[in-house]
């Protein structure tokens, strides 16, 4: 079975692999495989130089193929690229049999929806958005 993940992390490219500031570790993929024997990992990218890397954690690894949603890379991009990004992403979900989103998250939502159009199964991972607040006594 092959699922796509959807989310607007952003991966960091340095030749053909990519990394993450840990969201996106191939360690915190490897729980789909329970799901799925092949994953797309569809979200944002910027390349990053090879002196960069050890700041990050590897993402690319066995069975997992990123797939870099062009003409996005933060919200302005969103709305001006809308049409072209919802089009990658009706034909990602086009090849897959099940769409993993994880929320929030605006690239996410937009596969959610395209997934319950072309009646794929859907899992909704919600991870939970920490504010903390420093306050001197």
């Amino acid at each position: 079975m092959k699922a796509a993940f959807f989310h607007s992390h952003k991966l960091r490219k340095c030749g053909e692999e990519y990394f993450s500031t840990g969201g996106l570790s191939y360690n915190t993929l490897k729980k789909y495989f329970e799901l799925a024997d092949q994953l797309l990992v569809c979200t944002r990218s910027v390349n990053i130089m090879q002196s960069e890397v050890k700041k990050y954690k590897k993402t690319s690894g066995k069975n997992v193929s990123i797939i870099p949603i062009e003409k996005f890379n933060n919200s302005i991009d969103l709305l001006k690229n809308r049409k072209s990004i919802k089009e990658q992403v009706k034909n990602i979900i086009d090849k897959v049999d099940l769409v993993i989103v994880r929320e929030p998250s605006r690239l996410a939502s937009i596969a959610y929806k395209e997934a319950v159009k072309q009646n794929k199964k859907v899992l909704v991972e919600v991870v939970r958005l920490c504010v903390g607040f420093i306050m001197e006594l």
